[in-house]
C-alpha cells in the first residue's frame, strides 16, 4: 500500500512552481500496481469524473504536467 508520506512527497512535486521531477520519478518508477492505486487515490486532484460517472483525467492539470516536463526536457538537453 502506498504511504501517506510518498502521496504527500508527490502532492508537492506536482504543486507550486515547477514539478520536482526527481520525487516524481523516484516514487512512480519503484511502485507496484496496487501501491499507485493507493497513491492515485492520495492525489485526487488529477482525476474528475464525467458526465457518465467514470473517472478520467483532470486536463487541466494533466496539461500542467506536460508544460513542466518539457521545460525540463529544455533544460535537461541545454546543459
Amino acid at each position: 500500500m502506498g504511504h501517506p508520506a510518498e502521496v504527500e512527497v508527490l502532492s508537492k512535486a506536482l504543486s507550486g512552481i515547477g514539478v520536482d521531477e526527481k520525487s516524481l520519478v523516484s516514487i512512480l518508477t519503484q511502485s507496484h500496481h496496487e501501491h499507485k492505486r493507493t497513491i492515485k487515490r492520495g492525489c485526487s486532484q488529477f482525476f474528475v469524473e464525467d458526465e457518465r460517472h467514470f473517472e478520467r483525467w483532470n486536463d487541466d492539470a494533466i496539461k500542467t504536467l506536460k508544460a513542466e516536463f518539457k521545460r525540463f526536457k529544455a533544460l535537461h538537453f541545454m546543459k
